[in-house]
């Protein structure tokens, strides 16, 4: 192929490169490096408000934990989804 100056696996490479750098700094960026630098000093205040219901106190207090985990979950969803994606544009572009 002539007058492409990069080939098919060349911008899947860079578009995953570019992908991950984005994903790599938004979790730098939303994740605080501990509880302590986000409030310092600040004594933990929860809702003190009866419900129906009440949550145990250790999901209350790490109620955020899971952030991670649904964040990796996402990305691997999207991975599949943008993989699939190019898998069947390019089996469109051969026929």
């Amino acid at each position: 192929r002539t007058g492409k100056p990069f080939s098919d696996h060349a911008w899947q490479a860079a578009t995953i490169l570019v992908v991950l750098i984005i994903f790599t700094v938004m979790a730098f960026l939303t994740f605080p490096s501990s509880a302590e630098s986000q409030f310092p000093n600040k004594p933990l205040q929860l809702n003190t408000t009866p419900t129906i219901t009440p949550l145990p106190q250790e999901w209350l207090m790490n109620a955020h934990q899971t952030d991670g985990i649904a964040l990796g979950g996402t990305i691997l969803v999207l991975i599949i989804v943008i993989g699939t994606i190019s898998a069947i544009l390019q089996r469109n572009n051969k026929k």
